[in-house]
């Protein structure tokens, strides 16, 4: 039969051995995880196309990032629920930003972004601007 020292003494290497597993698989489980964060961070670093459709669950289409009906500047329009656009950002063919609330029969109001002095101002688009007379370069 074991004494009580003995017994006391098994106990505590026990405890020591269980300590030292737990040490070691959190280590384990630590560097896992960084291999895996490291992974996935070098699997996608970059999306691209012409043109990015975002969709609502009844497939209507929400909103648009294009430089595919363009030709090339890029351009975001947000679309109602019924599918009609209705606010757009983008650059010009001018290469000046551009930033657009469209009615129903094209753009109700046109403000355009420039940069004076290292300063970015924010003007609305004259009406003989061909910039604002210009309809929506997507056809919609």
């Amino acid at each position: 039969m074991h004494t009580d020292l003995e017994l006391q003494d098994r106990l505590t290497r026990l405890e020591q051995s269980s300590r030292r597993f737990k040490r070691w698989t959190a280590a384990s489980l630590c560097l896992a995880g960084l291999g895996v964060l490291g992974a996935a961070a070098a699997v996608c670093d970059s999306v691209s196309a012409e043109r990015f459709v975002l969709r609502d669950a009844r497939g209507q289409e929400r909103m648009r990032l294009t430089a595919y009906e363009t030709g090339g500047p890029p351009r975001m329009a947000f679309h109602d629920q019924h599918g009609k656009e209705i606010f757009a950002l983008g650059v010009g063919e001018d290469g000046r930003g551009f930033l657009e609330v469209l009615g129903a029969k094209g753009p109700a109001a046109r403000s355009i972004f420039s940069v004076v002095d290292g300063r970015a101002i924010l003007e609305p688009a004259q009406a003989g601007d061909p910039s604002h007379a210009k309809q929506d370069p997507m056809g919609m």
